[in-house]
């Protein structure tokens, strides 16, 4: 009985906090279906009878979002591959070779976490614009096709993995980029996941990477 009861009252207090989460959001729905006539200090927000639509209108006609959201959705989409890409590559020659300067190199890696982004704005600004790719996705996108958490993140998860299973699979006659595939990611679905989450919740917020 007491087991069944902890996991219950868990999932209750987990549902309370969604809910008080969602507040904002709804009071944010329903003050945009407000009438503009009608006045916030006229009665409660959220059960006013009055509905309109007129916000988004107006919002819509003042800017072209369409295409705002289309090149944020463009932009993020080639950053995430990217990165996805480099990442594994980079993650997986730390992981899997000993070579000469290895550690010092992924440390010159890592040291890329410690440097703010708006210190290389003037910088990847000059870069762009040297590459005349000013005022396009790709110049936009460029400057973070390397990332040292996603590098990071899979060296450490690669690591963590059996050697044999890499071992059997060379015995086997896989080649680097099968093994890569089929031993190290599709082991990794949960770090790939994490570094897709957050440079996706990252990239969509940067404003200034689009400004």
């Amino acid at each position: 009985m007491t087991r069944s009861v902890g996991p219950s009252v868990r999932f209750a207090g987990l549902a309370l906090l969604a809910a008080l989460m969602l507040v904002p959001l709804a009071w944010a729905v329903a003050a945009s279906l407000r009438p503009p006539e009608i006045p916030f200090a006229s009665g409660s927000v959220f059960f006013h009878t009055g509905l309109s639509l007129s916000s988004y209108g107006k919002a819509l006609s003042l800017a072209p979002f369409g295409r705002y959201y289309l090149n944020t959705i463009l932009q993020v989409a080639a950053i995430i591959l990217v990165q996805l890409l480099t990442a594994s590559l980079a993650a997986y020659a730390f992981a899997r070779f000993r070579f000469r300067g290895d550690r010092f190199l992924f440390t010159v890696v890592l040291l890329q976490m410690m440097i703010p982004t708006a210190a290389l704005l003037v910088p990847n600004f000059a870069t762009i614009r040297f590459l005349r790719l000013y005022d396009t996705i790709p110049g936009i996108a460029l400057p973070f096709f390397g990332s040292a958490f996603a590098t990071f993140l899979l060296r450490q998860t690669f690591l963590s993995l059996p050697r044999d299973l890499a071992d059997a699979a060379s015995i086997d006659g896989c080649r680097w980029d099968q093994e890569l595939r089929h031993v190290y990611l599709s082991t990794s679905r949960a770090s790939l996941a994490a570094i897709v989450l957050s440079s996706l919740s990252y990239h969509w917020n940067d404003f200034p990477g689009r400004s």
